[in-house]
């Protein structure tokens, strides 16, 4: 787990009455479910960082390239309720894994603070999908 990538995507998009309590839940390994579970259902996003992705953005290649046009870099962090929570991986890697279909919600911090992806849980349908952005 990298502490300083952790706090900086949840320092900037986390409303500020929560994020000592999930910088808490992050750094213990017995509480960090507790976020990963939060971070399917209710985040505590600040509404006007997110971007929601809609259609034509359907597709992982669509995505990625809507990421790179807000800046994104090659390689990104992930924070994730599946397999690859707390790892760095390509940005092209963690994209696709958001689209593979195991349901995991994902936070994956692009530029940290300022540039991040966020995927809810599976439901029905589609999961829910944005962009979190601070210019």
């Amino acid at each position: 787990m990298d502490r300083a990538q952790e706090e900086a995507v949840i320092k900037g998009f986390c409303y500020k009455n929560r994020r000592a309590r999930i910088l808490y839940e992050l750094s213990h390994p017995k509480k960090r479910r507790d976020y990963l579970s939060d971070l399917c259902h209710t985040p505590h996003l600040i509404p006007k960082y997110m971007i929601k992705i809609k259609k034509p953005y359907t597709h992982a290649h669509e995505v990625l390239e809507l990421l790179k046009s807000y800046g994104a870099p090659d390689t990104c962090y992930v924070i994730s309720f599946g397999e690859h929570d707390g790892e760095f991986m390509t940005l092209k890697d963690a994209v696709e894994y958001t689209f593979c279909g195991y349901g995991d919600s994902t936070l994956v911090s692009c530029i940290p603070g300022k540039l991040a992806y966020w995927v809810g849980e599976l439901g029905y349908g589609p999961p829910p999908k944005c962009i979190l952005y601070r210019p």
